[in-house]
């Protein structure tokens, strides 16, 4: 529970940070995406029984500073997009940080390039939860992420 509340008051401060700031990258261009990414988003859906909503590459995604250090696991949640985000929030170990610059905003799109393992993950609704660990991966649906009190 230590986490969640810990996790939930990052998340919120995070978007605290979105809405104070612009993106670092205003003039991205929509990359080409392989064509199979839907199809797999949607097939980690079928398995878990979840319900598919796709991640707009423009859309922006809180990564974590430490995501391109390649420390694993790779944990991701998903709450209630809102305000050009999508909702995802990405981050690698075990702990999060106390850091109120935590997570950083990045267009999806980005992800690709650095932690392609997880763009499979992205087609996964609100209330949604992975963790991947080289060939371990888990993912759950976490009731507690759909509470619009702890976006506060």
């Amino acid at each position: 529970m230590k986490l969640i509340t810990k996790l939930t008051n990052e998340l919120g401060n995070f978007l605290k940070l979105i809405r104070r700031k612009e993106s670092m990258n205003n003039n991205v261009k929509k990359e080409t995406i392989q064509m199979d990414i839907p199809i797999e988003q949607k097939r980690v859906c079928e398995k878990y029984c979840a319900t598919f909503l796709p991640t707009d590459d423009r859309e922006k995604i809180g990564v974590a500073y430490n995501a391109k250090q390649g420390i694993l696991p790779i944990n991701g949640l998903r709450m209630y997009p809102e305000e050009g985000t999508s909702g995802w929030f990405i981050w690698t170990g075990e702990e999060l940080s106390d850091d109120p610059e935590f997570f950083v905003p990045y267009h999806t799109v980005h992800i690709e390039e650095w932690l392609k393992d997880i763009t499979k993950y992205l087609g996964l609704a609100p209330g949604w939860r992975f963790l991947v660990a080289g060939d371990y991966v888990d993912v759950w649906f976490d009731e507690t992420l759909l509470n619009k009190e702890t976006d506060k």
